[in-house]
């Protein structure tokens, strides 16, 4: 097996995805307890997007570069139904009626984080096979 290079996109994405899904999961359940701990930036819109910017940059990467070399499209719909779980999860989830968010969206973003863990696991597992 080959050692991992540092700038490993799969390596990068793993990390960045499975931060992504653990913050959507705490920040789900948590909302009310981050704020009186003064942790209520978790919640943040910006925060929120980069983590999906940062995910969809290294799946970017990881994606086409995996498929270039093992040509297995399993990966990408992975990489697909992850990104759209995430970008789904904050633009068509609809509110409850209160205004607020409805439980969906953290469940739809906890699933798409997991999904690119999954898609960065695969990725890199085809890489190291064609070798």
């Amino acid at each position: 097996m080959l050692k991992a290079s540092p700038l490993d996109p799969d390596r990068w994405g793993t990390i960045a995805s499975t931060i992504c899904a653990i913050h959507c999961a705490i920040t789900g359940i948590l909302v009310s307890v981050l704020s009186v701990l003064g942790f209520a930036f978790l919640r943040s819109p910006v925060l929120e997007w980069g983590f999906l910017g940062f995910a969809l940059l290294f799946g970017m990467w990881a994606a086409v570069r995996g498929y270039q070399r093992h040509k297995q499209a399993v990966p990408l719909l992975v990489f697909v139904m992850g990104i759209g779980l995430l970008i789904g999860s904050h633009l068509v989830v609809p509110l409850s009626a209160d205004g607020k968010p409805s439980g969906w969206i953290e469940l739809f973003s906890v699933l798409g984080g997991i999904s690119l863990i999954v898609f960065h696991a695969m990725n890199k597992q085809a890489m190291n096979r064609c070798r």
